[in-house]
């Protein structure tokens, strides 16, 4: 497929109907449109898969890879979600590529790298009202108040319907950053837990070792759960 074409793709069916494109090229207008289909109706496994499909037809295709990031990011599964992102990054550099960047970051506890990347988001569109409150949130986990609540009020004055509620919690003083869980309590010595195992019976044992399988993925201290912020 020429790669001349992609610009024109992103921007469909604004300029042209799929009429217009070639059997290939409608082939993967079809495969972006499912993408974004399945992300509004948040089968987000779904946008995984027909993203993937249309990054089969087109591997330069930077919406394929925007589309795959933010399924990835709603799946909660951030080091990959940041690893597409940054594909789609090098292939175009939007705004919504390091939108999803600063996402997946501040997830994954990175909060002045998410600051840089949210950064780079609202110097590409300064009316992104995610990409301030990503960065809100970074600065706050960085205690930086004042550059938070800044970065609110920009946020709550273009989207007031999901930002508003959240400047407010914040000049009252409430924490906006939430963490998934409360931290883990300071765990035993080895030689301790060593020798409650040796005591116990291989029931005990077997409960223990399903319990840890069971909470396998559960998210680290510090991340934020996807839902706690609108991310349409």
């Amino acid at each position: 497929m020429r790669h001349w074409i992609l610009p024109l793709v992103l921007l469909l069916p604004s300029f042209c109907s799929s009429q217009d494109l070639s059997v290939p090229e409608r082939m993967l207008l079809l495969r972006l449109e499912l993408a974004a289909a399945k992300l509004e109706s948040r089968d987000f496994l779904g946008a995984v898969f027909a993203a993937d499909q249309a990054i089969a037809l087109e591997p330069r295709s930077a919406r394929a890879y925007v589309l795959k990031a933010t399924a990835l990011n709603r799946l909660q599964r951030f080091e990959e979600a940041e690893t597409t992102a940054w594909k789609a990054q090098a292939l175009w550099d939007s705004h919504l590529a390091n939108e999803n960047i600063a996402w997946a970051q501040l997830n994954l506890g990175r909060y002045t790298d998410a600051v840089r990347s949210a950064d780079r988001a609202i110097t590409m569109r300064d009316t992104d009202a995610k990409a301030y409150a990503i960065r809100a949130y970074a600065f706050e986990a960085l205690e930086e108040r004042p550059a938070m609540l800044a970065d609110l009020r920009r946020a709550a004055e273009l989207d007031p319907v999901h930002f508003a509620d959240i400047l407010a919690r914040a000049l009252r003083g409430e924490r906006i950053f939430a963490f998934s869980r409360e931290p883990d309590k300071k765990p035993r010595s080895s030689r301790t837990s060593l020798a409650v195992l040796s005591g116990s019976s291989t029931l005990v044992v077997s409960v223990c070792v399903l319990a840890l399988w069971r909470n396998r993925r559960r998210p680290l201290p510090g991340k934020i759960s996807f839902p706690q912020m609108c991310w349409t």
